[in-house]
């Protein structure tokens, strides 16, 4: 579990890494319905009980994802147990913006 603090940081270092047109997923835990967040947590603290937890909401990461130029689909992960499981796909847009007149060039040129 990476600390809430020092997120952003990493996303941003891993979407520096990407390759134009690269994905990104992301698995987190959702913070709703609030019953599947304590087994989690439950769980969680089981696992590690010194270790902070941190979720964040939805929307949240969401957005930042989004700030950091990502396209963000969410999909949320059934589970027979009760996880909030919640998967982001991201698309790097810059990347894939910066890719699309080299792109353009090749096939013009017939190199595609």
């Amino acid at each position: 579990m990476v600390a809430g603090t020092v997120i952003r940081n990493l996303l941003e270092r891993v979407s520096d890494c990407l390759s134009p047109g690269s994905r990104l997923i992301v698995k987190d835990i959702d913070t709703n319905p609030a019953y599947k967040r304590w087994f989690t947590y439950v769980l969680d603290k089981m696992m590690d009980y010194k270790t902070p937890v941190h979720y964040w909401p939805r929307q949240e990461l969401s957005s930042l994802l989004e700030n950091l130029g990502f396209e963000v689909f969410q999909h949320t992960i059934t589970d027979y147990l009760p996880y909030p499981h919640l998967m982001y796909i991201c698309r790097d847009q810059r990347s894939a913006m910066a890719a699309a007149p080299a792109a353009a060039y090749q096939v013009a040129k017939g190199h595609a």
